[in-house]
């Protein structure tokens, strides 16, 4: 028995943590987005200056030896300078395209999507999402975006648009809020400002690029910004967002 599991263990790809642990990447981490699927993404923060690197869900799964190129892609961005990056950095976006471009979206796998579980989770224990959408969707879409709403598990942060297939075989549009919003410390401007920005994913898709989808580009960027309290809201996230995740994690 303990031979198998050996042998098991060995043929399990290292995550991400255990890569950053054992490579000494300590200032980059990895964030799992479930709406990217041909891009990623960076931001720094801190300081010394960190780095979260946005990367599509399905690289949790992904080879050992393409996982650590993403980091090293992360790394390179975070230390070097604009030129260095600028020039060492298309061989290993090269070997990351090319991973990507063998992973074709199965759709056929995909399990459809239970509305009736979903429509339950609307209703938070302090904020009601299709309150928010209908009036978000009023104010500033006419009235013409149509989605199922949920929050995530407690304490999660990631907020996202993803299009699903449901039972009838239709494609429908799911948007899932970070459960961290339904607290009582966070202002209703705030949990609008994620809502606008999730309903613009579906009002404004991703443009296509010949090798890539870009998700936030220009025109996303623009609009994002007529949301009325988009400064307030981006503000008070920065400051206050992850506070309030550590407080309910540990109240788990």
């Amino acid at each position: 028995m303990n031979t198998v599991q050996l042998e098991l263990d060995l043929l399990t790809p290292k995550t991400f943590e255990q890569l950053i642990k054992e490579h000494r990447f300590e200032r980059i981490s990895i964030e799992l987005s479930p709406r990217l699927k041909r891009g990623w993404r960076i931001r720094k923060h801190g300081f010394p200056a960190k780095a979260t690197l946005c990367v599509p869900s399905l690289f949790e799964n992904s080879p050992e030896a393409i996982k650590l190129t993403l980091l090293q892609w992360g790394d390179l961005f975070l230390h070097a300078s604009p030129k260095k990056f600028k020039a060492s950095k298309k061989s290993l976006e090269t070997i990351i395209w090319n991973y990507l471009a063998t992973q074709q979206p199965q759709q056929s796998l995909h399990r459809p999507l239970n509305t009736e579980r979903v429509v339950a989770k609307e209703v938070g224990k302090h904020y009601n999402l299709r309150t928010i959408f209908n009036t978000l969707n009023h104010h500033y879409f006419n009235d013409t975006l149509v989605s199922y709403l949920r929050f995530g598990q407690p304490a999660t942060l990631t907020s996202y648009q993803i299009d699903k297939i449901d039972k009838a075989g239709r494609s429908v549009s799911l948007i899932t809020i970070g459960g961290v919003y339904d607290s009582p410390e966070v202002p209703a401007f705030a949990i609008e400002g994620v809502m606008y920005h999730e309903m613009l994913h579906i009002a404004l898709p991703p443009e296509k690029r010949t090798l890539r989808r870009l998700v936030h580009g220009k025109t996303f960027r623009e609009a994002e910004k007529k949301f009325e309290y988009y400064e307030q809201w981006r503000f008070w996230e920065k400051n206050n967002i992850r506070k309030i995740q550590r407080k309910l994690k540990r109240a788990l």
